[in-house]
């Protein structure tokens, strides 16, 4: 992971990965500097430090299982970029987590592995019943042209089901057995997540 270094009253702070300490003499700098610091950094740069944490196992990484119905939401998957998902649910704080988006052909139990994306931010829905966008950008995604089908998968079968999702609800937290069988669709269809 690379360091960040943020200027602050006249002294020059570098954050590793894990902590922040003064350039120039390596102490480390109070809470409320650390504050401080922590404002100035950029979006990416929360995010990148965030996501380092995760993979290091230092914060939760979750992975949700993101079910988009056409009937419900008036197009199909495919009609979707794949990098925004609406929810009216209260996951807590998402940031840095990943999310598979999967979505139902139109009027037949046809389902398939739009995207996974990792979450970057969480903005207003332009929907009505929903309350906000969880949203991700290509450069932490997978997008799939032609979709991989999981509705013959036996896995996929079994796991649906136990989903709110299937209830219809949208959004489920993922079990790791699925997430695992997830990661291998996506790079059996080219496209391994490496996070």
């Amino acid at each position: 992971m690379r360091s960040f270094n943020v200027q602050l009253n006249g002294k020059n702070y570098v954050y590793d990965g894990r902590m922040w300490f003064c350039a120039d003499d390596f102490m480390h700098p109070p809470s409320s500097v650390v504050q401080q610091l922590q404002r100035l950094l950029s979006n990416e740069d929360k995010l990148e430090i965030k996501m380092a944490a995760k993979r290091r196992g230092e914060l939760e990484l979750r992975h949700f299982f993101a079910y988009h119905s056409p009937e419900v939401m008036g197009c199909t998957a495919d009609e979707c970029d794949g990098l925004g998902f609406l929810t009216s649910k209260d996951f807590g704080d998402p940031i840095a987590d990943v999310l598979w988006f999967v979505g139902k052909a139109a009027r037949v139990k046809r389902y398939f592995l739009r995207s996974f994306y990792v979450i970057e931010g969480i903005g207003p829905s332009d929907h009505p019943d929903f309350d906000h966008t969880l949203f991700g950008s290509e450069e932490h995604a997978g997008l799939f042209d032609p979709m991989p089908k999981l509705t013959n998968l036996r896995w996929f079968q079994e796991y649906f089901p136990r989903t709110t999702c299937a209830r219809g609800f949208g959004m489920d937290v993922m079990e790791p057995s699925a997430v695992e069988r997830f990661k291998k669709v996506a790079a059996k269809a080219g496209c391994p997540l490496n996070y």
